[in-house]
């Protein structure tokens, strides 16, 4: 007798002619199957953010000397902050987005943004009667066709209330948030993105941040313009891409890896034993 996954199978010297030999080599191979199954995601459960490997690029966001940092109340000049999606998510029917603190020990509920296009808002109205939604006060849901580039979204950030008293309910003077993505076809989840977390704060002081990251106090400020601001934006998609191109391949690798560990797991299982028609059929597929 041997056990294998919790079930014990006898092994007989001669091959086996009743249904119930059968019937045990039968469930084995769906108990070995069912190893290959993804373990749902939930984007509310900071340890399965943590283990996203896609990632989300934050659009107009600015840095401070903790990282990532939005400031809700500096000057626009049409820098709308934003989130640009995964190209895994460009034939998505719909995409739940979701923002959330970062932090283990926090439930407290975190409002989502203002889309910067009020059309959006009537669009989300629509998917949340077509596809039955409920969406909690931290989501939204956007279609990627009517996007720009498909990827592309823009919020409103002085209408965005995320500083307002999350520092006592983390114990920390700056939380850190974090904006979540996950894609839908057929009703079904299958992929997801997190973005970088990052702090907000209520206007930029720069001369104090450069001098605290050890950098020159001295800036000179150019000139924006429609046309600058035109050409830095289609630079900062540029970015994005190549961000997300690397991604991608860091996430393939990890497939690769993934999947190889597994495969050699089934191969060796069904190698044991010979008498076992259906392991061998799995065997020479996997060969």
């Amino acid at each position: 007798m041997e056990s294998v996954l919790g079930k014990r199978v006898s092994y007989d010297s001669e091959p086996a002619q009743d249904s119930d030999d059968e019937s045990d080599d039968e469930s084995v191979v769906d108990s070995l199957m069912c190893l290959l199954d993804d373990v749902e995601y939930d984007p509310s459960s900071k340890s399965d953010r943590d283990d996203c490997k896609l990632k989300m690029s934050l659009i107009n966001f600015g840095t401070c000397k903790n990282g990532i940092c939005l400031y809700r109340d500096g000057s626009v000049l049409g820098d709308y902050i934003g989130i640009s999606l995964p190209e895994t998510m460009k034939d998505a029917e719909y995409v739940r987005i979701g923002v959330y603190l970062n932090h283990h020990r926090c439930v407290t509920s975190v409002s989502a943004p203002t889309f910067r296009i009020p059309t959006m808002s009537a669009t989300q109205d629509e998917m949340v009667k077509q596809y039955g939604l409920t969406l909690g006060k931290y989501e939204l849901v956007v279609r990627p066709s009517t996007l720009e580039n498909s990827q592309v979204v823009y919020f409103k950030s002085r209408a965005w209330e995320l500083s307002r008293d999350f520092s006592e309910a983390v114990g920390q003077q700056w939380p850190k948030f974090v904006i979540t993505g996950t894609a839908y076809k057929n009703k079904k989840s299958y992929t997801h993105a997190v973005s970088n977390e990052f702090e907000v704060r209520s206007k930029e002081q720069s001369v104090k941040n450069k001098a605290s990251m050890g950098l020159s106090v001295r800036c000179v400020k150019k000139r924006r313009t429609p046309e600058t601001e035109a050409r830095a934006s289609k630079l900062r998609i540029v970015h994005s891409k190549i961000i997300e191109m690397r991604q991608r391949l860091q996430e393939e690798m990890q497939k690769e890896s993934e999947y190889s560990i597994r495969r050699n797991f089934i191969v060796s299982i069904t190698g044991s034993e010979a008498k076992c028609t259906k392991c061998q059929e799995i065997k020479h597929l996997l060969y």
